[in-house]
């Protein structure tokens, strides 16, 4: 049975996010580095997907073109 924050860090982990963790507590180490002994399966990652999407459905694709917003700079010429 995995824990909550090690769901969480999997998840992170195959979604392919960098991630770096911290504390002083030697059990908890020893858990948030029992992340790579499972793997989420398909749906679970699309429910984790799913809860953490942003309130208005955006979703940032790799593909979507850059719209800056209405206070940024233009880029240096």
């Amino acid at each position: 049975e995995k824990s909550p924050a090690q769901v969480a860090l999997r998840w992170i982990i195959e979604r392919g996010v960098p991630l770096s963790t911290k504390s002083l507590s030697a059990t908890h180490l020893a858990e948030d580095l029992a992340i790579f002994d499972f793997s989420l399966q398909v749906r679970d990652l699309q429910e984790l997907d799913q809860a953490t999407a942003p309130a208005n459905n955006y979703s940032a694709q790799p593909s979507a073109p850059y719209q800056p917003s209405k206070n940024e700079l233009p880029p240096p010429s």
